[in-house]
Parts: structure tokens; C-alpha cells; sequence
């Protein structure tokens, strides 16, 4: 039997219920003289018509193309006006859409038809139709601000209205907050602790992991610290857990002191750390002052065999690590040309183009966020544990991205770096490179960009254990991208330098020079490794050039 009307059905969440919504639609539609073979069904679950989403809009289109390839079917049935859509415009779409191709509309609730039974317009029902437009529009706004404002009163009263609960609270079967005093003694030792102005937030982290203090058994972490003495509602709330005069010491003490988020990284940088490997297939990992096999440090693993790798002191790796990738970032600015930089702004247009498509998924995410939201306080049909569940996949979500946005942001600014050094003259691409960071430096942000540097450089780098003679000696091989491969000995017998020999050797030849307590390198194995790279010469009036640029810029 050909099908003559559509049934639209639509709920704006995926759990919530249809059937007795078709049910009642299809009882509708037989008191209306049809039979439920001549039914076509449009049934969407998940079809927003407030926020106007995806589903939605497609909803929709698939109504028009049904209509407008189903020759047979000239009427729609609704069983709420609502069910349609919420935002006026588009109802009105659909109306313009019904008129125009004389399309009977079937509303249960508010009852009425849009065409008369010769299916023109029907003054009365075009009406009634925007009329009720509006009226589902004023319903609309007045349900989400009724919302709002219920939230707001049940957070007034102390009633859990979603999301995270704070730490040192829990929420009742009434769904009402009460202090978890387990919890809130945390809360309460670290202001107690904090305002007595001895302890900065990393020994406050320390001396609480020292105690064994967790948080829902997970170490105290920095975050958690300074989130939790920056959070009023500690004792702006309901239920307060300090005074507000504790709050205002501890507030004190904060703004007086420059507190720098620490990071075993930021603490003391390790140039090695992520490009030496080990034979045994794990990294090496920074130990005092000595870089260890990870399977080393961590033998009591059951799942990691112990291994013989060496472990070798960090001043040694770090400076071999630095000797290599000085030059070869010396050879990479004086090679560089007006084709490399254009692939450099290409690569920058790239990542400009991944930070906007971030910056929409996180617009998307936020979106999707107080979709949520709607459709378990307003909707209903999503249990709390579904609804807790989703909101923190898209939390989730939102860090991952936010994450993102930071790491191509800080390559863009990297690439920036790269162009302006690339767009000087050849002679001032030789003073910046010879005006290479120290080693030795002890501002965290020098070293950073430093072990940026080697990563930007260097592939990786092993060591291996071996015997030359009597003498116990470690084979350091350093591979640059390029795909160049430099291989030191280092003779640990002579780790002392004594007898004015040398520890450290390239090809055979000491990489150091000792003349009685001075240490310098040797010329000789610097020339080797620069003829290696490929280091290009500047021309003699170049270099003379650079020489009286520098002095000058050295003089200032």
C-alpha cells in the first residue's frame, strides 16, 4: 500500500524514549481516517532542535526529500508542534516548505490542520501555526531559564546540580552536599600548613606525600595545591570548610610569593633523557648525576630483565650530546636558503591551519558540553552515571585538545625563531651560531631551548660496553637525522684525566687537550667533525665582515 502520510517522530537525546510517542502519534493518525500501512516514519533520537545540531538539521532534509520523492504522501503528522522544532526560524521554514509543495500538517498538540481541504493556504490554520510558533519559542526560553534558575537555587540550598564534585564534599541520596570529613581534614591541613609561611607549595606537596596524605588515593600533586588554596568556596559556600580568615592569610602569602610551577624536567633539564637508548629496548633515565638504563633502576619489576647496560656520568653525555649538535645547527643556519624558508612558512601555514581546526573542535566540545547539560536536566532519560560518564569523555576531550593547541603554538613559535635566524645575511647567521647557549647555563629557559635544539637534531644515542685491553671502555654513538653518525670512546680507566691524557676520544684522536689544570678542545677533532658535517667556510670577506659585526654587537 503507498504510504500518504509522514509520522515525525523526535527525541533530543539518544537514550530517551519514542514509543509512546509513535504510539500515541499512530492512534492520532487512525482517528484522522488513515490506517497504519499507509504510514511512512521519520523516528531521530539525538535531534537537538534548540541547539540546532547536525541531526537536526538532517532530520530536516530528510523530511523534504521524503516528501518530495514520495509523490503519494501529502500530509505530515506531529505529535507536538514542539517535536518540529523549538527555534521559531526554522519552524517557520518548514511552514513556507508545507504551503508551497501543499503539504497537509496533522498537530495533536496544539490541535490543528495548516491547509484547508483543497489544500490551499488556510488562512486560520497559517495563524494558528505561527502562533504557536511562538508559544513553543516563549515555552522554550521560559523552560531553560526555569533551569537555570533551579540550578542556581539547589546550588544556593546545597544541592547537587552536576558535574564534578569538589574535593572535601559528597553528595547524599537526597542529592544534598555534606562535608566528607576525610576529605575536608586534607583541605583543612593545608592551609593550616600554608599559612604558617614555611612552606611553598612544592615542600607543601612534598611534606603531604611525605605523610602519606593521597587525594581519593592519588599523590598530592602541585595542581592540586594551588587549586585548592585558590578555591573561595572552601569558605564562601554553604558549607564552608575553613574560615574566610585563614583563606585571606594563606591569600597573603601566596601573592607575596612568585610561585613557578616545578616539573622534574624544569627542575634540572636532561639533555639525554628521550634519545639514549638502551640495548635492552628501554630508555635511560637521570639518576644523580648519572643517566641509567630504566630496566637498571627498575629491576625489581618482574616484567623487565635486568640489564648490564653502563651507566655513564651526565656531564660526559651531555657534552658530547652538545659538542655534535652545536655544529651541525652551525651547518643548518649557514646552509639554509630562501627555498628552505618558504618550506618553513608553508610548515607554519600548515600548523596555523591545525591550530583553527582545534580551536572549532573545542567550540564543538563546549557545544556538545552544554548539549549534555540540556538534555539531562531538561530532557531526562539519562541516568546520572550515563550523564557523569560522558561529561568527563568530553572533559577528556577538551585537555587533549587544549594540549594541542599548546604543542603546535610553541612549534609555530619555534619555526618563527628558525625564519628569522634564516632571513639574516650569511655573515649574521655566522654570529648567531657561534653565539650558541652555554652548556653550562643555569637559566632553566636557556637549557630548555637547548635540549630543543638537540631534539630538533640529534636521532638518538646508545652506549655499549666493551674491553680494549686491560682498560674498561663505553662506545657512545650519537646518530644525527641527517643521518651522520658520531662515535666516541670513553676510556674509564683515564676518567680522571691524570698523567695528562685525555678520556674522551674521536677516531682515535683526544677530543680534549690537557695542559696542566686547563682542559681545551682539540682543534684537530673539531676540523674532523665540521669536515663531517660539511660545515661551509664563509669567504674572507664574509668572515672579516662578521668579525667587525660581532666585535661591535659584543662592544654594545
Amino acid at each position: 500500500m503507498d504510504k500518504t502520510i509522514l509520522c515525525i517522530i523526535r527525541a533530543s537525546t539518544e537514550k530517551q524514549e519514542t514509543e509512546s510517542q509513535k504510539k500515541e502519534l499512530v492512534d492520532y493518525c487512525k482517528a484522522k481516517g488513515f490506517v497504519e500501512d499507509e504510514m511512512a516514519f521519520i523516528e531521530v533520537a539525538g535531534a537537538s532542535a534548540r541547539k540546532l545540531n547536525k541531526k537536526y538539521i538532517q532530520m530536516l532534509e530528510d523530511i523534504k526529500h521524503t516528501l518530495l520523492s514520495s509523490p503519494t504522501i501529502k500530509a505530515v503528522a506531529l505529535w507536538d508542534l514542539n517535536r518540529l522544532g523549538r527555534v521559531e526560524s526554522k519552524l517557520h521554514e518548514m511552514k513556507e516548505f508545507f504551503v508551497e509543495h501543499k503539504i497537509q500538517v496533522y498537530c495533536k498538540a496544539p490541535e490543528f490542520t495548516l491547509l484547508n481541504e483543497d489544500g490551499t493556504a488556510s488562512d486560520a490554520g497559517g495563524i494558528v501555526f505561527s502562533v504557536f510558533a511562538s508559544i513553543v519559542k516563549h515555552d522554550t526560553d521560559e523552560m531553560f531559564a526555569k533551569m537555570k534558575r533551579g540550578k542556581d537555587r539547589n546550588r544556593a540550598l546545597g544541592i547537587y546540580t552536576g558535574g564534578q564534585i569538589k574535593f572535601g564534599y559528597a553528595i547524599d541520596e537526597s542529592r544534598h552536599f555534606y562535608i566528607c570529613e576525610e576529605e575536608a581534614k586534607v583541605i583543612r591541613l593545608i592551609f593550616d600548613l600554608y599559612s604558617t609561611g614555611k612552606y611553598s607549595f612544592y615542600k607543601l606537596v612534598e611534606e603531604l606525600n611525605a605523610r602519606g596524605i593521597t587525594k581519593k588515593g592519588q599523590k598530592i600533586t602541585f595542581n592540586m595545591i594551588q587549586n585548592a588554596l585558590s578555591d573561595e568556596a572552601y569558605y564562601n559556600g554553604k558549607l564552608p570548610i575553613i574560615t574566610k580568615e585563614l583563606y585571606d592569610k594563606c591569600a597573603a602569602i601566596k601573592d607575596s610569593t612568585v610561585a613557578v610551577k616545578r616539573t622534574k624536567e624544569s627542575r634540572n633539564v636532561n639533555f639525554a633523557v628521550g634519545l639514549l637508548k638502551c640495548h635492552c629496548g628501554q630508555n635511560f633515565i637521570a639518576t644523580g648525576d648519572f643517566y641509567t638504563c630504566y630496566s637498571k633502576v627498575n629491576n625489581r619489576r618482574r616484567d623487565i630483565e635486568k640489564c648490564d647496560a653502563p651507566v655513564m656520568r651526565r656531564s660526559i653525555m651531555d657534552g658530547l650530546l652538545w659538542f655534535v649538535t652545536s655544529r651541525i645547527h652551525q651547518n643548518f643556519l649557514m646552509q639554509q636558503d630562501s627555498t628552505s624558508i618558504a618550506q618553513y612558512k608553508e610548515k607554519q601555514a600548515e600548523l596555523n591551519l591545525k591550530v583553527s581546526k582545534c580551536q572549532n573542535d573545542l567550540e564543538d566540545i563546549k557545544a556538545r558540553t552544554e548539549k549534555l547539560q540540556d538534555d539531562y536536566y531538561v530532557e531526562g532519560g539519562m541516568s546520572e552515571a550515563q550523564f557523569q560518564k560522558r561529561l568527563s569523555g568530553l572533559k577528556s576531550k577538551k585537555q587533549q585538545t587544549e594540549s594541542l593547541i599548546t604543542n603546535h603554538l610553541n612549534e609555530i613559535e619555534e619555526i618563527e625563531r628558525v625564519i628569522r635566524q634564516l632571513e639574516l645575511p650569511r655573515e649574521e647567521r655566522y654570529i648567531e651560531s657561534i653565539q650558541l647557549s652555554d652548556l653550562d647555563t643555569g637559566n632553566i629557559e636557556d637549557r630548555k631551548k637547548i635540549k630543543d635544539l638537540m631534539f630538533t637534531h640529534i636521532e638518538k644515542a646508545t652506549i655499549e660496553k666493551f674491553m680494549d685491553g686491560k682498560h674498561k671502555c663505553t662506545e657512545i654513538t650519537i646518530v644525527a637525522k641527517s643521518g651522520l653518525t658520531f662515535t666516541f670512546i670513553y676510556d674509564t680507566w683515564l676518567n680522571s684525566h691524570r698523567k695528562g691524557e685525555c678520556n674522551i676520544f674521536y677516531e682515535g684522536k683526544p677530543l680534549y687537550l690537557i695542559n696542566g689544570d686547563i682542559v681545551v678542545l682539540n682543534k684537530e677533532v673539531v676540523q674532523m667533525v665540521k669536515d663531517k658535517i660539511g660545515l661551509p667556510l664563509l669567504t674572507d670577506e664574509e668572515l672579516d665582515k662578521a668579525t667587525r659585526n660581532y666585535i661591535q654587537r659584543d662592544n654594545k
